[in-house]
């Protein structure tokens, strides 16, 4: 029996906290990086799926509810575009912010730093150089990286990933269609994984797992990163209860998810996979083959969805 919409969205609350906690703990079992031509093709491929979620399915069913309202602006397309704009803004203050933190934490370590090699003769300070590593990464904007000397940028990471969460979540607690609603589960199950999986890699290759005093660091960022997808479900679903068919707030909440899941796809995946492709050399044609597949097969769904 065909399930109705509100099953959808009690299961999409579930099996999103489900392979969240699963991305998570995969992270921490491996306490390694796996092959990284798989997790590359991996990642691609979701990358490829939310594209292709964004583009032709869910910028379409917004652009069809704006229509049936008999709006003649494009909103879907302009909310979809505010919303990549706004997350870029997003990103960028954080971005900034991080840097500024790290180099007022910089500041300090050098000043202390200067006393004891006057009195000691010591070289430059460890904990510096760990920061001054930190802030390149950070610069090359990979949102994996965390400092376990600064517990403050396990927030920010997990502020910038639940972004996109809740923005997944509002949408698919929004969608008043079946059809919609399983287009948008889709995407976000190939995607969720993936994005737990860098938050739980992060924090570990940090040391937030494996030192049990930073421990709780790494418990509150990936809870508060399921927590705030199922927030995002929540209100998107009760927005929707009780409301017409095809509403204001519905097809704003997909225009949203379409522009977020187009912001996560080509500002958040394809960048750093394209810098790690070519840091470590790895084949072309079987990363471009699972992005094309990802974003084939997602975009063939159309058809019966």
């Amino acid at each position: 029996m065909a399930l109705s919409l509100d099953a959808w969205k009690g299961l999409s609350m579930g099996a999103f906290s489900a392979v969240s906690i699963l991305g998570a703990a995969i992270a921490v079992v491996m306490k390694a990086r796996a092959n990284q031509l798989y997790v590359s093709c991996g990642v691609l491929f979701s990358g490829g799926v939310l594209l292709a979620g964004g583009f032709v399915h869910l910028l379409g069913d917004s652009n069809e509810q704006f229509s049936k309202m008999g709006y003649a602006f494009p909103w879907a397309y302009f909310v979809a575009g505010a919303t990549i704009a706004g997350l870029a803004c997003i990103e960028l203050t954080l971005d900034r912010f991080i840097g500024d933190y790290m180099k007022s934490h910089q500041r300090k370590n050098e000043a202390s730093g200067d006393d004891v090699s006057n009195d000691l003769g010591t070289a430059e300070d460890p904990s510096t150089q760990s920061l001054l590593e930190a802030q390149d990464e950070v610069e090359e904007h990979d949102h994996s990286h965390v400092h376990p000397d600064n517990p403050f940028s396990a927030v920010l990471l997990t502020i910038a990933l639940s972004i996109h969460s809740i923005m997944e979540g509002l949408g698919i607690g929004a969608s008043q269609d079946v059809n919609e609603i399983r287009s948008a589960f889709i995407a976000v199950m190939a995607h969720k994984g993936f994005t737990a999986f860098a938050l739980a890699q992060g924090l570990v290759s940090s040391g937030y797992w494996v030192d049990r005093a930073q421990r709780k660091y790494f418990y509150i960022s990936v809870a508060t990163f399921v927590l705030v997808g199922l927030i995002g479900i929540g209100i998107g679903w009760a927005s929707s209860t009780g409301a017409a068919e095809e509403n204001a707030a519905s097809a704003t909440l997909i225009g949203i998810t379409s522009g977020s899941f187009i912001y996560v796809a080509v500002l958040e995946i394809l960048p750093p996979e394209t810098k790690t492709i070519k840091r470590e050399r790895l084949s072309l044609i079987p990363t471009l083959f699972f992005f094309l597949a990802g974003y084939g097969l997602m975009s063939l769904l159309a058809l019966w969805v």
